[in-house]
């Protein structure tokens, strides 16, 4: 395996986003999720988390709130502060419409297990039921008022009773009268201390369960009112309940980052009773929200990582850093920069160059040259960037907000003194991504919008013009695009129903309909730079090399579908780049958060029974397989004959990076790596809750 001099960019700046809540649909494997600036994601839990969607807020909104989600079938609701229940439109990643509710701030919304009937629970004490149907929403009618902000609220399964939380109060109501069948009362742990219920669950069996702000678990019987117990699960309010699938664990956590489990119990007279079994901390900040699907639980809260447990089948949590997508960084290779985009501004820097050709595994090369920021761009107050792009030569820039999108012309790049002229695009909205590259001499500008299709420009210092135009039917996709990956002469695009076409960017036309796969999403796809063969990796790790002019599966493709290791197979995170080396087409890095993959097609393939070998003495990952199935170097006497055996193998893995972003192949034996270390992250989180440790104040 060649050796690569790597540029560590680790001044890319992230400001982490909390989690506020999390909702899982009922049909597909969709979970959403809604962080603090009111971005809405929405993840693939088939296998592993892939993310495919994200929805910014609208520009120049001053209503933007996200207090709680749920999914209606497969459309998704939420609602927030500003009164309102938003409909997303999936396709088009953005709001679909929006209908009032009675009475100020919405705090919680649900949505019946049918999926037709959803209750809002507002500031005021109302509690506005809406049906659902094919149109939208129609307004049904509102429950008896009662007193204090509804914060939580939940259905029973048979869809007639509803269970509300509010300020010292639990009620259970049927929808049919609108009056309350049960009202229960928390009971205060100071005498002029309210009692705030932050969340509330229902079972069939009508076993109401509330989390408090007094740190307490309770168990209610909902039929008559009365508590059947209660326990002091939290040093700290309790802001987030689960029940499985099949009602026999809850877990409860919060402020206090232990995750609580409790199970039921059938006494010798036959009745079930609720008891705490074991608990584990699964964050370090507060736990705002948990949703459990079958075996694996879900959630999110302050630190802004997306966890995922599935214990006791793994012991260790998978936690998801809230780092944008690999394509937030461009390179332009010819002009040795590299176009970092945030959520405000965009920003063009030039790579430092070293004079050192080569040095030991790990070293530091000394730099000639430093890096240097050679223009930064921003966006106007309310929006935010969606995708960019940069020329190879780094002199054209382009870029989408969510109002409009812009094209520049960068002069000066290597003078250290750049000009900067903004080209018109006509009749542009808003594009999810984007791509510049040449045919010949000919500047182009690929732009794929929000309604889907592509629209392809000619760029020139005079204006741009319309070259082709095609929508998604026209290219055997579906709505929008969801994935781009591009190279000179070819482009490979993705709808969200992961149908894959290729394109000739010379003549645009369509070139070829890829292979499908319906057994796990897909994750990420990247082209070979000769442009024959494009390379696709799902969310089971299982990966597909195809040939874009025939749109087959290649030799090498069908023998590593019976060769890769089970310890790969059996990862728990999803790769979420594919990188190839310019003048070496055997090797293919691949990478997610924090391993760094080498497939080198050169070399024999490991048998699916192999071990796992990883380049560093870190302790090794938790994997479904047993112990043997993963080593690493520094764990055996053997380091040497350890090290050979591995080198010696198709498929090498290193965790060099903790956070990495973006990685890309920029000339010869240079690869960019664009990192975000943990503590940055950390550094910028609030305090957590103090706890008195054994030994420590």
């Amino acid at each position: 395996m060649p050796s690569f001099r790597a540029h560590s960019l680790r001044f890319y700046k992230v400001e982490p986003k909390a989690i506020t809540c999390l909702a899982h649909s009922p049909t597909s494997p969709l979970l959403a999720v809604a962080r603090s600036d009111s971005t809405v994601e929405v993840w693939s839990t088939k296998h592993t988390l892939v993310l495919q969607r994200v929805i910014h807020p609208e520009p120049h909104t001053e209503s933007v709130s996200v207090e709680s989600l749920a999914w209606g079938g497969d459309r998704l609701y939420s609602c927030g502060l500003h009164g309102q229940v938003v409909e997303y439109d999936l396709e088009r990643l953005c709001e679909a419409r929006r209908h009032a509710v009675t009475s100020g701030p919405a705090w919680c919304l649900a949505i019946d297990k049918g999926g037709s009937k959803m209750a809002v629970g507002t500031e005021e004490g109302f509690v506005c039921l809406f049906n659902i149907t094919g149109e939208g929403l129609d307004y049904n009618r509102v429950l008896d008022r009662q007193e204090g902000r509804i914060l939580c609220l939940a259905w029973h399964c048979d869809g007639v009773h509803i269970a509300t939380g509010s300020t010292d109060t639990i009620r259970v109501w049927n929808i049919e009268t609108g009056h309350p069948t049960a009202r229960m009362t928390t009971g205060r742990a100071e005498r002029n201390k309210e009692t705030i219920v932050w969340c509330v669950a229902i079972t069939s069996d009508m076993t109401v369960i509330s989390g408090d702000s007094r740190g307490k678990t309770s168990f209610w019987n909902g039929k008559n009112g009365t508590l059947m117990d209660s326990v002091q699960s939290h040093k700290a309010d309790v802001l987030t309940l689960a029940v499985s699938g099949n009602e026999t664990t809850a877990y409860s956590s919060g402020v206090d980052p232990t995750l609580m489990h409790f199970q039921v119990i059938v006494k010798g007279d036959g009745r079930r009773k609720w008891v705490k079994s074991l608990h584990r901390v699964i964050s370090t900040h507060d736990v705002r929200s948990v949703v459990s699907i079958g075996d694996t639980l879900y959630s999110g809260g302050v630190d802004s990582y997306l966890s995922v447990s599935s214990y006791p089948t793994h012991r260790t949590t998978v936690k998801v850093p809230n780092l944008p997508s690999p394509g937030c960084v461009s390179l332009a290779r010819q002009a040795r920069s590299v176009l970092l985009s945030f959520r405000d501004r965009l920003e063009l820097w030039r790579l430092g160059s070293t004079s050192y050709s080569s040095a030991g595994i790990g070293a530091v090369l000394p730099l000639d040259t430093e890096p240097v920021k050679v223009v930064e761009v921003g966006v106007k107050q309310g929006e935010v960037v969606v995708c960019s792009a940069v020329h190879t030569s780094g002199e054209w820039m382009a870029y989408s907000t969510t109002a409009r999108v812009r094209l520049l012309k960068v002069e000066g790049v290597a003078s250290g003194r750049p000009k900067l002229h903004r080209i018109a695009v006509p009749d542009e909205d808003v594009a999810h991504h984007m791509a510049l590259y040449s045919v010949g001499e000919e500047v182009r500008l690929l732009v794929c919008p929000r309604d889907g299709g592509i629209n392809v420009y000619s760029v020139s210092g005079e204006g741009v013009s319309l070259l082709h135009s095609a929508t998604s039917s026209e290219l055997s996709l579906a709505g929008g695009i969801a994935k781009l990956s591009h190279t000179g002469t070819v482009c490979v695009l993705a709808d969200f129903t992961d149908a894959v076409v290729c394109l000739d960017l010379e003549t645009n036309s369509l070139a070829s309909k890829l292979p499908g796969y319906t057994e796990a999403t897909l994750a990420s796809m990247g082209i070979n730079f000769d442009g024959k063969t494009c390379v696709m990796v799902y969310s089971n790790n299982r990966m597909m090399e195809v040939d874009l002019k025939t749109g087959r599966y290649t030799q090498f493709s069908k023998d590593l579908s019976t060769r890769l290791p089970r310890g790969w197979l059996s990862r728990r995170t999803a790769v979420t780049n594919v990188v190839h080396i310019d003048g070496n087409s055997d090797i293919i890095l691949l990478h997610d958060h924090s391993i760094l993959a080498t497939v080198d097609k050169d070399k024999e393939l490991p048998e699916p029974s192999s071990k796992l070998f990883y380049s560093d003495p870190r302790s090794t990952p938790d994997t479904l397989t047993d112990t043997a199935s993963v080593s690493s170097f520094g764990s055996q006497q053997t380091v040497g004959s350890r090290m050979d055996q591995t080198l010696a193998s198709g498929l090498r893995m290193s965790r060099k990076y903790d956070h990495l972003l973006s990685l890309h192949h920029l000339a010869g034996d240079e690869i960019v790596a664009v990192e975000v270390k943990p503590g940055v992250l950390e550094s910028q989180l609030p305090p957590s809750l103090k706890q008195k440790k054994f030994g420590g104040s």
